[in-house]
């Protein structure tokens, strides 16, 4: 867990609420274009990107260039997480909502994660060949069904976003994954939170996707129980994903050669 928490700590003991340097050192030396504050209520570490980006990858809310507020550990992660952005169709954009927003949880008195600068809502991607999927049309919805996460979307965009939140869950670094398949709140974005710190990671489900409507299916009973992020998580990912993109071109290839 050190790629997490600063030397000599855990995420299971309480620290006093200090703005955590060893996170802004961290995105300092990735050479992150950030600048410190402004001040706000819940965030620890607030930070603004001041470029719209985090290693390779673009924020942008439309077609501006996006420049949110949100705490040091939300960028980290997202820079830790960058390559399976990359790895899913090859996107170098992504068309986003707000990350800090001060407000409580539909229905309930529980703060958001947003509250905390702790999550972001994702619109739509954009690859480096400059195709645009959103999830309000292209996600396709209720296709775990079979043996994997993923299942088998009809269109690219589908498959894309579908892959994408089928691999970030996998990495450990989200407390949760809200996509269409969760609730109509969520029909045109997903949501992503990441753990507070010192927060319990132990979860009763076995996936951070939080669709109900695959809890029951084979792929989500085959997940481990336990897990935690690490580089080493990341690059197995990776590998399986590039590996499971070539045999789909080599099927697309091989069906274009019967037609």
């Amino acid at each position: 867990m050190a790629v997490l928490s600063a030397p000599g700590t855990t995420w299971g003991t309480p620290r006093v609420a200090k703005p955590e340097r060893w996170c802004l050192r961290a995105l300092a030396r990735e050479g992150v274009a950030y600048k410190r504050g402004p001040a706000s209520k819940r965030i620890r570490t607030p930070v603004i990107l001041t470029d719209g980006r985090i290693g390779k990858l673009i924020l942008q809310n439309g077609h501006k260039r996006a420049k949110p507020l949100m705490d040091c550990r939300m960028a980290f992660i997202l820079l830790k997480t960058q390559r399976v952005f990359s790895a899913n169709g090859g996107i170098r954009s992504l068309i986003v909502g707000k990350f800090y927003s001060y407000r409580m949880v539909k229905n309930s008195s529980h703060l958001s994660r947003h509250a905390y600068g702790l999550a972001m809502d994702l619109y739509g991607v954009i690859t480096d060949k400059g195709q645009t999927y959103m999830v309000n049309t292209d996600y396709e919805r209720s296709l775990g069904r079979g043996p994997t996460c993923e299942g088998n979307a009809r269109r690219r965009g589908g498959r894309v976003l579908r892959q994408l939140a089928c691999d970030l869950d996998k990495t450990k670094y989200f407390k949760a994954i809200l996509t269409p398949d969760s609730d109509r709140d969520h029909r045109d974005h997903f949501h992503l939170s990441i753990y507070k710190d010192g927060e319990n990671r132990v979860r009763k489900n076995r996936t951070t996707l939080i669709e109900p409507v695959h809890f029951g299916r084979n792929w989500v009973k085959q997940l481990p129980t336990g897990g935690f992020p690490s580089n080493g998580r990341v690059n197995s990912i990776l590998k399986e994903r590039y590996r499971a993109n070539r045999r789909i071109i080599r099927n697309r290839n091989r069906n274009r050669k019967h037609r």
